[in-house]
Protein backbone atom coordinates (compact mmCIF):
# COMPACT_ATOMS: atom_id res chain seq x y z
CA UNK A 1 0.00 0.00 0.00
CA UNK A 2 1.07 3.61 -0.91
CA UNK A 3 1.03 6.62 1.22
CA UNK A 4 1.70 9.70 -0.41
CA UNK A 5 2.76 12.90 1.28
CA UNK A 6 2.64 16.54 -0.96
CA UNK A 7 3.38 19.08 -0.02
CA UNK A 8 3.52 22.80 -2.37
CA UNK A 9 6.67 23.92 -4.52
CA UNK A 10 8.14 26.72 -2.49
CA UNK A 11 8.92 28.84 -6.24
CA UNK A 12 5.43 29.71 -7.22
CA UNK A 13 5.15 27.44 -9.95
CA UNK A 14 2.43 24.46 -10.92
CA UNK A 15 3.48 21.63 -8.72
CA UNK A 16 4.23 19.82 -5.73
CA UNK A 17 6.32 17.81 -3.91
CA UNK A 18 5.84 14.14 -3.31
CA UNK A 19 6.92 11.76 -0.88
CA UNK A 20 6.38 7.63 -0.43
CA UNK A 21 7.85 5.16 1.25
CA UNK A 22 10.07 3.96 -1.67
CA UNK A 23 10.79 7.13 -3.18
CA UNK A 24 10.48 11.53 -3.30
CA UNK A 25 10.16 13.77 -6.17
CA UNK A 26 8.85 16.57 -7.66
CA UNK A 27 6.25 17.05 -10.04
CA UNK A 28 5.46 20.00 -12.40
CA UNK A 29 3.49 21.27 -15.55
CA UNK A 30 5.47 23.28 -18.33
CA UNK A 31 3.48 25.73 -20.09
CA UNK A 32 5.38 26.30 -22.85
CA UNK A 33 7.95 23.68 -23.87
CA UNK A 34 6.84 19.92 -24.56
CA UNK A 35 9.23 17.47 -24.82
CA UNK A 36 9.19 13.39 -24.60
CA UNK A 37 12.07 11.73 -22.97
CA UNK A 38 14.33 10.51 -20.08
CA UNK A 39 16.96 12.45 -19.22
CA UNK A 40 19.42 11.05 -15.59
CA UNK A 41 21.72 13.95 -14.01
CA UNK A 42 23.25 13.59 -10.39
CA UNK A 43 20.36 13.82 -8.11
CA UNK A 44 17.34 13.11 -10.19
CA UNK A 45 16.05 10.86 -12.84
CA UNK A 46 13.42 13.56 -15.20
CA UNK A 47 10.89 11.80 -17.26
CA UNK A 48 9.59 14.43 -19.70
CA UNK A 49 5.77 13.75 -21.18
CA UNK A 50 4.65 16.81 -22.70
CA UNK A 51 4.43 19.48 -20.43
CA UNK A 52 4.35 17.38 -17.51
CA UNK A 53 7.70 16.84 -15.92
CA UNK A 54 8.43 13.73 -13.17
CA UNK A 55 11.31 14.30 -10.88
CA UNK A 56 12.45 10.93 -9.18
CA UNK A 57 15.19 11.44 -6.40
CA UNK A 58 18.21 8.95 -6.85
CA UNK A 59 18.72 6.57 -3.36
CA UNK A 60 22.13 7.69 -2.82
CA UNK A 61 22.22 11.04 -5.16
CA UNK A 62 26.14 12.59 -5.69
CA UNK A 63 24.77 15.84 -5.16
CA UNK A 64 22.01 16.82 -2.01
CA UNK A 65 19.46 18.92 -2.33
CA UNK A 66 19.77 21.95 0.18
CA UNK A 67 16.05 22.51 1.99
CA UNK A 68 14.34 19.53 0.61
Amino acid sequence: MFKFNFKPLNDNTSGFRFNTRHFSGIYRKRKTKAAYRVVQGATFTKIELGKRVVYLEHNAPLRQLWNW
